[in-house]
């Protein structure tokens, strides 16, 4: 309520999501810790970028064994974010969830398996910010996913066996991605990933200094001066329906029943003249 009050001018979402279902990576989560939150020790990265991890059946078979892991890394509830979404932080069970990543902005998937040169800090493809985001991964479904099939050794995991298909989103600024959530009932979530910087603030200063409409903020707060992505929800629909119902109610019953409310009534306002 008193949000009007105190909010300021953000910039418009833009770049809204058509309706496909052609996508990156795809999925459903069957269980609850197939989706995981990793979130830093304020400590040690004091900007909190969390590592989102999702590992998706891919629903080709009967089974719901993980199929693919997807890690999406830099993601943050900003307060006063613009269409910050919060049905993006919660998990819906049976729920299909696709990702892609925007190629025009130079986006690419980085696809690590325990063995890749990117992590090993002794190869010259050695990525520092993705060997983070991968052990950020290892060490959380480690500790969250006692499933077999995961890991080399199951009795004592040390190794995932699956390739994690990383996004780190703060390479860049913009819209970096798109993300869409089905739920079961058939409810669509289509939704961006933007990331905002120091060239891509939240907020900015007004474009004509003598318009009153617009509102100056100095540069201290055209806030983030880190780049930081925000779950954005931008379109909510749903899939066309395959069935339907009708209930069928014949005239007679409606007369029938409009006949019996009003003899209770003129029954009802008898009994109170009698009484009286």
């Amino acid at each position: 309520m008193i949000a009007p009050a105190t909010s300021h001018p953000v910039i418009p979402v833009q770049g809204v999501l058509e309706f496909t279902d052609s996508w990156d990576y795809k999925g459903i989560i069957n269980r609850q810790n197939h989706r995981i939150r990793y979130s830093p020790i304020y400590g040690l990265d004091p900007d909190m970028l969390r590592t989102f991890i999702f590992c998706l059946d891919d629903a080709t078979d009967d089974d719901t064994d993980i199929d693919t892991i997807v890690a999406l890394h830099g993601i943050n509830p900003l307060r006063n974010a613009p269409h910050y979404s919060l049905i993006f932080e919660s998990t819906s069970l049976g729920g299909e969830y696709g990702f892609n990543v925007s190629s025009e902005l130079g986006m690419a998937w980085v696809d690590v398996e325990y063995d890749s040169d990117v992590i090993n800090a002794s190869s010259s493809s050695y990525d520092l910010a993705i060997a983070e985001i991968y052990d950020f991964v290892k060490l959380s479904t480690i500790y969250s996913l006692k499933e077999e099939g995961l890991y080399d050794n199951y009795t004592n995991p040390v190794n995932l066996v699956f390739p994690v298909h990383i996004a780190n989103f703060v390479t860049q600024t913009g819209i970096v991605g798109h993300w869409r959530q089905v739920n079961k009932d058939q409810t669509v979530i289509n939704g961006n990933f933007t990331t905002f910087g120091a060239d891509n603030p939240i907020f900015t200063g007004p474009v004509n200094e003598t318009d009153p409409t617009n509102y100056a903020y100095p540069e201290d707060q055209w806030w983030p001066q880190f780049n930081v992505t925000v779950a954005q929800n931008v379109e909510r629909t749903s899939l066309p329906r395959t069935h339907s119902f009708q209930v069928n109610f014949p005239f007679t019953t409606i007369v029938a029943s409009f006949a019996l409310v009003l003899v209770i009534f003129t029954f009802v306002k008898k009994s109170r003249r009698l009484t009286r």
